[in-house]
């Protein structure tokens, strides 16, 4: 994917549109017409956060932290209060987005903006409109917040950018098969799912080398 940003000073550029993402995002949510189409978008995510959570619940099942991790232990329902925390608290410490989440907001940008458009009007019974704009309006949010537990440097930390990363690619994926169903009478739909592929493939290899990372701080425990 061709960057948009110039790698000298992106800062101003990324934080402006990571905020029109958050606001568009809660617009959407407080502008659902309750129609069945649009619960059941909805439901997809909360499919998505709870298998996060169940993926986090049977790791720490599974492995055992002496007393030196033993702070970063958290319940089960701080993956919902991350994902509620807002876009511009995690973006306020940070100098710059990585390429990886400046591409991902380049994407989501474009492709929301084109899907809140045509929704209103479109001929869309299956809401997939709808979907795409919710569902990658998450997409550099997750890459976000796994950036930011990679810089934690710990076994904990490292799984749980891992699930970030995932959780990113769940979302993708969600948005793709919208966009690949809308091709056919939205040829637009055709460029965004290209783009949206290659944005899933540089996500694949980031965590193909985050599980690479996991499994030799596993290994050293």
């Amino acid at each position: 994917m061709t960057s948009l940003y110039e790698d000298d000073n992106p800062w101003l550029v990324v934080r402006s549109d990571a905020e029109m993402l958050e606001d568009g995002y809660q617009k959407m949510l407080e502008d659902a017409r309750g129609s069945e189409v649009e619960a059941r978008v909805l439901s997809e995510q909360k499919v998505i956060e709870r298998k996060a959570r169940k993926a986090l619940r049977q790791f720490e099942e599974q492995e055992s932290f002496g007393d030196e991790e033993a702070g970063f232990e958290i319940d089960e329902d701080d993956m919902e209060e991350a994902d509620e925390s807002s876009l511009r608290a995690i973006l306020k410490d940070s100098v710059c987005g990585s390429r990886l989440y400046r591409e991902a907001i380049m994407w989501a940008k474009e492709t929301v903006a084109w899907a809140r458009e045509a929704y209103p009007s479109a001929q869309d019974p299956e809401g997939r409109l709808y979907a795409v704009a919710l569902h990658a309006s998450v997409v550099p949010t997750k890459v976000r917040f796994a950036q930011d537990e990679e810089e934690m440097e710990d076994v904990y930390a490292t799984e749980l950018a891992g699930l970030e990363y995932r959780l990113a690619r769940d979302y993708l994926k969600a948005t793709l098969r919208s966009l690949r169903m809308l091709s056919p009478a939205f040829p637009e739909a055709q460029w965004f799912y290209a783009q949206g592929c290659l944005l899933n493939e540089q996500l694949l290899q980031v965590e193909r080398k985050n599980e690479t990372s996991r499994s030799f701080r596993l290994r050293h425990l």
